[in-house]
């Protein structure tokens, strides 16, 4: 399910920069490149939960973990194409460290 939107979600973007010449290029690699990380972040909430759970032994400090992924995935799917440099330029995006 998630695939399906991101690939939709790239398909959009591809059809959007087709019709609309102004649109500029790295607008559409910031879009490319969200939709990537918030592939990574599926897969390494997945794969790491229980790792987490056995390495600090206590759920809660691995459930925060997960939480802040999640945000971290949330700021980078509020990304709009008026603004392409609030990807990079987000204080919450840098602020927060993986």
């Amino acid at each position: 399910m998630f695939n399906s939107w991101c690939d939709e979600e790239n398909r959009n973007w591809i059809s959007l920069f087709n019709s609309h010449a102004q649109i500029e290029s790295d607008e559409i690699e910031l879009s490319f490149s969200c939709c990537l990380r918030r592939r990574l972040y599926i897969v390494i909430i997945s794969s790491t939960f229980f790792r987490l759970m056995f390495i600090y032994r206590r759920r809660s400090i691995a459930f925060l973990q997960i939480i802040k992924w999640y945000m971290l995935s949330k700021i980078c799917q509020r990304q709009t194409i008026s603004k392409p440099d609030s990807l990079v330029n987000n204080e919450q995006f840098r602020d927060m460290k993986i």
